[in-house]
């Protein structure tokens, strides 16, 4: 020690500048830090007439700078580790999860680390991620393990946030499964669970290292259970885009088979969203998503200009419960298609004017050549039977005349001497011509109706 102390006053009276030192000290078998600073004091010539110094022990400050160091080196690797998954497309939180392993198992100094999900088979977790570090011993967990092999793990997990064992020799006589973990390899592991935001398990992390006796600090422990929790979450996101994805292919698959499109009209900025379906039906086949609404007045024929505003206004205006219009539409091709649009303002600012106006786009085209067809196959049969009624008036006319001179010259027959033969014979005629008549009167009336409706 005074050899120590000699050189460090040696070198104040050689430089004859004050001198700052920190060191550390093991007191009781702990370890301290010390900071001493030492001022030389010069005489009247300019000489060192001696040395002032003053020791103090800074171990609770170290303490503290290393744990500010500590949380800050832990909230930059939890920044790189969120900021990786929001990079990343929606379609790759697998990548992003298996970086996380990555860079928090190189940070830890851990040799492997597994994920194990929950299974369709109830009681069983399957293997999902993983990641080893290739310079470690090989090692890792079975690709399938029963809760009934991990039981004391889920029993401790159901006390605390997370469980460390720091040497898999020492797990407890009931934790008899896990230590079959000794077979893999596994010296010491920490296992941290995954709860979904219904705060349901959905599975376990894993890291491994074949070191026994391996020391999983606090500080350690609490950044896996927080990276555990960004795993969990992304888990979420990702099961909700899946779901989310399957919805709309079911929608869309529904749609197309209605001939329908779904929009969603804001109407404050004017852009509207289409389904690609929407576009299917004019022949677009490239999936247009969001136009500005004057893009899509743009496909209106002009014609259909004044009733489709004035439909609209008057559902904003509130006398009407739907927006519903029947217009022509221009394809792909140039050509014009009937649509029918319907929809409804779901949403109202502060002022009462509206925000949003959601509906549908319904495929009508073939409905409307029908009904034109229909009304020319009815002109056609009006037109015919306009011509019937003519012909028969006309008929009915050229009849009466002869007819009125067979009766009346077979009134005069009647009044003549006839013989039996003769009778019969006249009577015949007679009542032949009676039924001409009354078919001719009924031919009138029916012929009369129908002018009339015309």
């Amino acid at each position: 020690v005074a050899e120590t102390f000699w050189e460090e006053d040696r070198k104040i009276f050689e430089k004859k500048l004050p001198l700052y030192i920190e060191e550390t000290k093991e007191l009781n078998g702990e370890k301290h830090w010390f900071e001493t600073y030492k001022i030389p004091n010069f005489d009247q010539s300019g000489e060192i007439a001696g040395i002032t110094g003053i020791s103090r022990d800074i171990t609770e400050k170290k303490l503290l700078e290393d744990e500010i160091m500590i949380i800050h080196t832990h909230d930059v690797l939890l920044k790189d580790i969120s900021s990786n998954f929001l990079s990343l497309p929606f379609n790759q939180t697998d990548q992003g999860i298996c970086d996380a392993l990555e860079m928090l198992g190189k940070y830890i100094k851990a040799d492997h680390a597994q994920i194990l999900l929950q299974h369709t088979k109830k009681g069983i977790y399957a293997d999902a991620y993983k990641w080893h570090n290739d310079a470690a011993v090989p090692i890792t967990l079975p690709a399938e393990l029963k809760l009934s092999e991990i039981s004391w793990i889920n029993d401790q997990l159901q006390q605390y946030e997370y469980i460390h064992v720091n040497n898999t020799d020492e797990l407890p006589p009931d934790a008899l499964n896990e230590k079959k973990f000794n077979q893999h390899f596994i010296g010491s592991f920490i296992c941290v669970p995954l709860v979904s935001g219904e705060n349901n398990l959905i599975g376990y992390l894993f890291f491994l290292s074949s070191e026994r006796n391996k020391n999983w600090k606090s500080d350690t422990r609490k950044l896996i259970a927080k990276v555990s929790d960004i795993i969990s979450r992304s888990l979420d996101h990702k099961k909700w885009r899946e779901s989310l994805k399957a919805s709309e292919e079911r929608l869309q698959v529904a749609l197309k088979a209605g001939n329908n499109g779904l929009w969603d009209w804001n109407y404050k900025t004017g852009s509207i969203f289409f389904t690609q379906s929407s576009f299917e039906m004019l022949g677009f086949n490239e999936i247009l998503g969001n136009i500005h609404i004057e893009g899509w007045h743009e496909l209106r024929h002009p014609d259909d200009n004044d009733i489709a505003e004035l439909n609209l206004q008057n559902h904003i205006k509130g006398e009407t419960a739907f927006y519903e219009v029947e217009q022509r539409l221009r394809t792909s091709s140039n050509d014009y298609k009937w649509v029918l649009t319907r929809g409804k303002i779901i949403e109202w600012d502060k002022n009462g004017k509206p925000l949003r106006i959601m509906g549908v786009n319904t495929d009508i085209d073939k409905i409307k050549m029908m009904e034109t067809e229909l009304k020319l196959a009815k002109s056609e049969a009006d037109r015919a039977n306009l011509a019937k009624t003519y012909f028969l008036a006309n008929m009915s006319h050229e009849i009466r005349t002869p007819m009125n001179g067979i009766m009346g010259l077979s009134k005069l027959l009647q009044k003549t001497k006839l013989d039996t033969t003769q009778e019969n014979y006249l009577h015949a005629i007679v009542d032949s011509a009676d039924n001409l008549l009354v078919i001719r009167s009924e031919e009138r009336r029916v012929g009369k109706e129908c002018r009339s409706r015309w």
